[in-house]
């Protein structure tokens, strides 16, 4: 439990320091999301926290992609389905946020089936206006399974707000990074597990500067991570609509272990090669 408790400040510092270092950064947070895209932003979370919370009800394992299908958005709230399968089970999850732009605030729910097994969801989010340059979105959601009629879920807290920065621009394209620390609960108690965010995004200005050629962008593209839980995806904002993978990828440590694996297998032939030659000659 100690060693847990090391680990679980580890990442609590490690965190804060990376907010800190984009306190001081020559990027300035920024306002500039109309309600679409402020809806695509919770859609994303939608996409990734359901994700990781898959993975805490029948299992983590490498791949397992699934893809957004259907994916609509707008100033009112966005929907779209989660299709594939994970585990060895068909995946088939429908989704449906609303968001009032008044109070800033929205919420969605979830249901569809994982192999035979039923499931449904929900989350709810709220942007704040911290100062003239700065929003930041707090987004929470929950998982539940009907599994021999046994209820389980899991559900993840922000820890902080996510907080978004401008990091460069020009004449048609804004590019965008974010972050955000979540924490994984059950029944609403703190696991001790906390899950770092970091996206990048390139957005279309809006309006499109003159002169018309060359053409103006109609697309938004995102690559999004959560822990180690990876979203790509692309937005259209000529019809609307949204594209997208999620799946789970080996973090570094994981790629350490299996180079140096191989380095020792490579090592360990190449020494009985030189044993056996040695042998040979004598």
């Amino acid at each position: 439990m100690k060693r847990r408790s090391w680990i679980s400040c580890l990442i609590l510092l490690f965190g804060f320091a990376l907010f800190g270092l984009a306190g001081v950064a020559k990027a300035d947070p920024i306002s500039l999301f109309d309600d679409a895209e402020k809806n695509i932003q919770a859609m994303q979370e939608a996409v990734l926290t359901s994700y990781f919370q898959l993975g805490d009800l029948y299992g983590t394992a490498m791949g397992n992609p699934l893809d957004i299908s259907d994916g609509t958005f707008s100033a009112a709230g966005f929907s779209f389905s989660l299709t594939g399968t994970y585990q060895g089970m068909a995946v088939d999850e429908s989704f449906v946020g609303s968001y009032d732009a008044g109070t800033e605030s929205g919420s969605y729910t979830s249901s569809g089936t994982v192999g035979t097994d039923g499931v449904i969801g929900d989350g709810s989010w709220s942007w704040v206006d911290a100062s003239a340059t700065e929003e930041d979105l707090t987004f929470a959601s929950e998982t539940e399974s009907l599994q021999s009629q046994i209820k389980y879920d899991t559900e993840t807290q922000p820890l902080m707000p996510k907080l978004y920065f401008l990091v460069g621009e020009d004449p048609y394209y804004q590019y965008v990074v974010d972050q955000g620390i979540v924490a994984e609960t059950k029944e609403g108690n703190l696991t001790g597990r906390y899950l770092y965010q970091y996206s990048q995004e390139i957005w279309p200005k809006f309006p499109p500067p003159p002169p018309p050629p060359p053409p103006p962008p109609d697309s938004g593209v995102v690559d999004a991570q959560l822990g180690s839980d990876v979203l790509t995806a692309s937005y259209d904002f000529t019809t609307d609509t949204a594209t997208g993978t999620v799946s789970t990828v080996p973090e570094p440590a994981t790629w350490m272990l299996v180079a140096t694996g191989l380095v020792g297998m490579g090592l360990g032939g190449w020494t009985r090669g030189r044993t056996s030659t040695s042998s040979s000659a004598s």
